[in-house]
């Protein structure tokens, strides 16, 4: 029998601007790796977005690295395709780093050949065969898709009788929750058959489809990325077996209980909502727990700017964290304003209002160079060896 973990979005260092849930990715991270060793898993595999960028802090590298050394001193290897968050256009990203150090192997092997992609299989010591196609923003590795030797791969496939599993990190527009109705992804039709197992990610939510003979799992984030994540679930992983077929197991992490609170500003006076919230939280125990409080509704008098929130959070004693989100609160006289919480919708949607030419194409340039100049000045490097690597990273996405 094969046993093997299945990670994906584990987003290190996504919290690292609040400080009360700083360190939970990487605790989600630790749990994960007790597990795999505990079971005496053959190997890991962790599909898109360890790293919540491409080149995330010291602190947070370390953590990560104390982890994956865990694993390799336990013999267990760790697979990966880098995913829209660790995903780098230049091709340098600190998976790279890892893999370079033997704490992690990459599984997507590209060759072009005749403008088609071939893929070249990674061979577990189980007999395992992974080969694996990265994630991009908006969904842009739809390219490899369909320029994918489909033909090449099945004879790579027909040779192997394993266990064989394709790594990948997309949204499928098939299995998409309606709640991501809008998110960019691509057709179950675009997906290479001829494999028993499909380890996904990239979108948030914890489901197993069957695909063919095979199944395609999304094991949910390791460490919810979100507070609207969050209100569901602290994270997830899958431990999975095979012998004659798969069997999967979800593994849920509990670090702390959720409490979502509601408070209906409609036609109240600041001093009333306050009254109604402190009165709320003297009410509950929240030992352990993350508080989220939503204030919503127009103001009959007062702004939100007037709320005391100091004294609010003082009031939630024992309480892991205290969020307070005051976004859908108004006063008579603001602008009603829609808000699109999609990051990456809002970039697509301007993008496609003043694309020129093609948009697939100008979309895909664009995406490529935000993501060039997000980037940040390493750690001892001079200002002019930035911009020089900024501008040859620049060069690279429109071809010059």
């Amino acid at each position: 029998m094969i046993k093997f973990c299945h990670i994906a979005d584990c987003h290190l260092g996504v919290w690292n601007h609040h400080p009360e849930l700083a360190g939970y990715p990487e605790k989600a991270l630790q749990k994960a790796v007790d597990a795999c060793i505990e079971e005496r898993v053959n190997f890991v595999i962790i599909a898109g977005d360890f790293l919540d960028t491409s080149m995330p802090s010291i602190e947070t590298l370390k953590a990560a690295a104390v982890q994956l050394s865990r694993l390799k001193n336990n013999d267990i290897p760790v697979y990966v395709v880098a995913g829209s968050h660790d995903y780098s256009p230049s091709g340098k990203t600190m998976l790279s780093v890892f893999s370079a150090s033997g704490l992690m192997q990459n599984v997507f092997k590209p060759d072009w050949h005749e403008n088609k992609l071939r893929l070249a299989p990674t061979i577990d010591k189980s007999g395992t065969l992974l080969i694996g196609l990265p994630g991009r923003t908006a969904s842009l590795e739809k390219e490899y898709y369909d320029n994918l030797d489909k033909e090449h791969l099945k004879e790579i496939l027909e040779k192997n009788n394993g266990l064989k599993i394709f790594v990948m990190h997309s949204a499928i527009s098939e299995f998409k929750p309606d709640f991501l109705k809008n998110m960019a992804s691509i057709p179950i039709s675009s997906i290479p058959g001829g494999f028993d197992y499909y380890a996904n990610g990239h979108v948030h939510v914890n489901k197993i489809f069957d695909i063919g003979s095979g199944k395609m799992a999304f094991p949910g984030p390791l460490f919810s990325s979100s507070f609207k994540e969050l209100e569901d679930s602290n994270g997830s992983f899958l431990i999975n077996a095979y012998s004659v077929k798969i069997t999967c197991e979800i593994k849920n992490l509990d670090f702390f209980n959720v409490k979502k609170i509601k408070i209906d500003a409609s036609d109240k006076s600041i001093e009333s909502v306050e009254n109604e919230i402190e009165l709320q939280l003297k009410q509950e125990n929240f030992s352990n727990t993350l508080v989220l409080l939503e204030i919503r509704g127009i103001l009959k008098s007062g702004k939100p700017s007037d709320l005391n929130i100091s004294k609010i959070k003082s009031l939630a004693y024992g309480a892991v964290a205290f969020k307070v989100n005051t976004n859908r609160l108004e006063t008579k006289t603001m602008k009603e304003i829609k808000v699109i919480a999609d990051k990456e919708n809002i970039e697509d949607i301007v993008i496609k209002e003043h694309a020129t030419g093609s948009i697939e194409n100008e979309k895909q340039i664009i995406l490529s160079m935000m993501k060039v100049l997000n980037t940040v000045k390493k750690d001892g490097e001079t200002v002019s060896a930035f911009e020089d690597r900024l501008i040859k990273d620049a060069k690279k996405v429109i071809n010059l």
